[in-house]
């Protein structure tokens, strides 16, 4: 195994090893490899790059975030959808296959367990995967903090994650915008009608989806004076801050204008939902 260590940022290049690779239903798939370093040092809301081919097909990496991590074992998943030339190649590695990957990379979620909180885990479609690694951890924690988890997508079919937050044992609402699962309609229904309900223990929102859930989900956060973590969606080439393809607009103090543009790689991909520049 070929591990490159980046000194300063605590992220690897490792040759990973395929352990196993199921298809958890149609065209959603768990892939779990290992790799020691990484999974040492990853947290939610972090992200890898992968390579899955020893040749110029395909040419760029891309970004998966990591699904949990198991320390002891040293291993790292990921669950994606394969509905694209790269993840559908990526879905046809199997067992002893190797692949090349770099991580752990940018920033993820921050949560405090000395305070007590609601956590409210925002996800849409594939946004599900950091945010079980984020309602995995606190529940490891050891904390007592309740933790609901909004699974939403267009329709049941393209849920993710369901049978994996079932495990956790939290509570999960599930909405479909064709109401083949769940409550019909959208995620943020969902959170408005939560954040409006009585609660003796501050909330904390954390999401991931697309960018107009997020946007929505940060106005109706904002609005009600609920701090809200977002991980954002955007194209990352490198995921090492060199390509410059994933910049956001942010507000910045510092700035004539007010704003700046951050690199979603390397400052995020979680930012202060308050602080993304939507428009």
């Amino acid at each position: 195994m070929i591990t490159h260590e980046f000194s300063t940022h605590r992220r690897y290049e490792q040759t990973a090893t395929v352990l196993t690779h199921t298809r958890i239903v149609n065209n959603e798939f768990k892939l779990v490899i290992r790799a020691p370093k990484v999974a040492q040092s990853a947290s939610p809301g972090q992200f890898l790059e992968v390579l899955t081919g020893e040749n110029y097909s395909p040419l760029l990496r891309r970004p998966f975030s990591i699904f949990d991590s198991d320390v002891d074992a040293g291993t790292i998943s990921i669950v994606y959808v394969a509905r694209g030339s790269f993840t559908s190649g990526l879905a046809r590695l199997g067992t002893g296959d190797n692949l090349s990957v770099i991580g752990p990379l940018g920033v993820g979620y921050q949560w405090q367990s000395e305070q007590p909180r609601r956590h409210i885990l925002v996800a849409g479609g594939i946004g599900a995967p950091p945010l079980h690694f984020l309602a995995q951890t606190i529940c490891a924690s050891g904390a007592d903090h309740p933790v609901v988890v909004i699974n939403g997508a267009r329709t049941e079919e393209l849920l993710v994650g369901i049978k994996e937050f079932a495990d956790l044992s939290l509570e999960v609402k599930l909405v479909t915008d064709d109401g083949t699962a769940g409550r019909k309609g959208l995620v943020i229904d969902e959170l408005r009608e939560m954040l409006e309900k009585d609660s003796s223990v501050t909330p904390r929102v954390y999401a991931c989806g697309p960018m107009p859930m997020l946007k929505a989900v940060a106005e109706l956060t904002n609005a009600n004076c609920v701090e809200c973590q977002v991980s954002v969606e955007t194209p990352m080439p490198c995921g090492i801050g060199i390509c410059m393809g994933c910049t956001i607009g942010v507000k910045s103090s510092q700035e004539p204008l007010g704003r700046r543009l951050a690199l979603a790689c390397t400052e995020g991909p979680v930012f202060d939902a308050s602080a993304v520049i939507w428009s």
